[in-house]
């Protein structure tokens, strides 16, 4: 059975035009109720494609470059029920990433 590409639907915030302070954007921020927390820290695409989102099975991120060259990072969720493969490059069902292969191969049953 060959499994094909989850379809992507990927949405770029636009940059803010002054500086803010919203949670994530850097230093420790205050969440309510719940004390000093760290953000998540920045995720940095040294090219273009797919990769997994450290700590997330269910996550990856979506590298891609605008139209002045830069490249941006987007996290994703995969569909229900599917994890991100990074030997293939996409969500599979059926795929255990605490499992994954050694040798980073692509394994689809066919």
């Amino acid at each position: 059975m060959r499994v094909l590409p989850t379809p992507l639907r990927t949405t770029v915030a636009p940059e803010p035009s002054e500086p803010t302070n919203a949670p994530g954007t850097s230093g420790t921020t205050e969440a309510p109720g719940t004390g000093s927390t760290t953000p998540e820290p920045e995720i940095v695409c040294a090219t273009t494609g797919f990769m997994p989102k450290n700590g997330d099975c269910y996550k990856f991120v979506y590298c891609f470059e605008d139209d002045n060259g830069d490249i941006h990072p987007a996290v994703q969720t995969c569909a229900y029920g599917q994890q991100f493969d990074p030997g293939c490059g996409f969500c599979r069902s059926n795929y255990d990433c605490t499992k994954a292969s050694p040798n980073g191969e692509c394994n689809v049953e066919q």
